[in-house]
């Protein structure tokens, strides 16, 4: 609204201050200085701070509030991937007993798949075959190069009994068929 939309046919563009004041006045309007604060009473004023600082005193109550549960669901959420963790951690332990006998390598094969290092327990997975591999051919080696005494008693002269032979290794029965075929053919009845 303009100074000539409130006085009407009174306003001139020749007005003065004080002429523009008492046009106001005889309108019913009262003009305020706003340097000197008292354009909105002290009443009010104190009144509106006090209502402002209680919504304020509350909304930072209620901010507190929204954060606790933010805080307490970040906590549910971790707890939750800890044990989603554990739950994989036993799945991959379990999944790898067939393969992984110790049990130290099958906690770190495992450790490390639900951490997400899949290619690192790839190449510890195949270290470990390795190694177990190489033992066993080892022991392979030595059983082929091993001379073979039966154990129990022998009755026949010094040959083996059925029953001693059912007993023997595959070792010490791939060894007896390339040291006595004949025999090694007698007691398998020919198979």
């Amino acid at each position: 609204m303009t100074l000539k939309d409130l006085l009407g046919e009174d306003y001139s563009d020749t007005m003065t201050a004080s002429d523009i004041e008492a046009k106001l006045s005889a309108k019913g309007i009262k003009l305020t200085d706003l340097s000197k604060g008292d354009y909105v009473s002290s009443e009010k004023y104190k009144s509106l701070n006090t209502n402002f600082e209680e919504v304020n005193k509350k909304l930072q109550a209620k901010m507190t509030d929204e954060e606790k549960i933010k805080a307490e669901q970040e906590l549910k959420d971790n707890q939750i991937k800890e044990l989603n963790k554990q739950i994989n951690l036993s799945k991959y332990s379990e999944t790898l007993a067939g393969t992984v006998s110790d049990p130290q390598v099958r906690a770190e094969i495992a450790s490390l798949m639900v951490n997400g290092n899949n290619i690192e327990a790839i190449n510890k997975l195949n270290t470990y075959s390795s190694k177990i591999l190489s033992e066993k051919n080892d022991v392979i080696k030595a059983l082929k190069n091993k001379d073979i005494t039966p154990t129990g008693d022998s009755n026949n002269n010094g040959e083996i009994t059925r029953d001693q032979f059912e007993k023997m290794s595959y070792a010490e029965r791939t060894k007896l068929y390339e040291t006595n075929i004949d025999l090694y053919k007698k007691l398998t009845k020919g198979n």
